[in-house]
């Protein structure tokens, strides 16, 4: 939920909060509506176990590299259900943010181009 953040809300790490944010910022759309920073949830017995950021095609963007100093990583939804979801069944549920980030080029970093 701080993919697009400059500065990361670490209120995300209590459940309770980030399902909050996700009701009252997100809304729900079709699994088969997907676009780049949209979260991908998977569900099961009606707890969120993964979420992850969509990339593009069937890549995401999530917290499950291979150590504390590879903590993220790009990978294809299918390996990851295969690699970090054993429970079944579960659900996939897709949310895109209410309002749509914005950048300002100072916030990224980048150098004006003169």
């Amino acid at each position: 939920m701080n993919f697009f953040n400059a500065t990361p809300d670490d209120g995300f790490f209590d459940d309770r909060y980030a399902e909050k944010v996700l009701h009252s910022e997100y809304i729900r759309i079709g699994t088969k509506q997907r676009q780049f920073g949209d979260l991908v949830l998977f569900v099961a017995q009606n707890k969120i176990r993964r979420m992850c950021v969509q990339i593009a095609g069937d890549f995401v963007f999530t917290k499950s590299g291979r150590g504390p100093f590879e903590p993220w990583l790009v990978t294809k939804t299918k390996d990851l259900i295969k690699v970090s979801l054993p429970e079944r069944p579960f659900e996939v549920r897709v949310y895109r943010r209410k309002v749509p980030p914005r950048f300002a080029i100072n916030e990224l970093d980048i150098p004006a181009l003169d």
